[in-house]
């Protein structure tokens, strides 16, 4: 085991599926059911890989904010250890990036001057 995996494997698919892997050794193919929910999806052949992780890439960047993309993986690694803490952290990280001077807000969100 390296770079963590002793720790980060067993919270990923559990102690059972963990230890039954490094116990037994065998070599398994990522849609075995040892690895439980691990891998989002799988590909049956190499040559698709490519094909795929720039049909991802694509999607990501058209569809997601940098800004938010980075927060929200900065809170999921590095976040609290419980969802009270999470949403105190959520909340701050919410209001001050929609408190600042030069927000823009959908048209609907603002008062009405009637």
């Amino acid at each position: 085991m390296e770079s963590s995996s002793s720790f980060f494997l067993p919270r990923l698919i559990g102690f059972s599926r963990a230890m039954y892997l490094l116990t037994t050794g065998g070599l398994f193919p990522p849609n075995s059911k040892h690895f439980g929910p691990l891998f989002a999806e799988t590909l049956p052949q190499a040559e698709q890989v490519l094909p795929r992780a720039l049909e991802l890439a694509t999607e990501v960047a058209e569809n997601v904010s940098p800004l938010a993309s980075y927060l929200n993986r900065s809170l999921m690694w590095r976040g609290p250890a419980s969802a009270e803490e999470s949403h105190l952290v959520d909340s701050a990280v919410l209001y001050h990036m929609f408190s600042g001077k030069y927000v823009i807000l959908p048209l609907s969100t603002l008062p009405s001057w009637r």
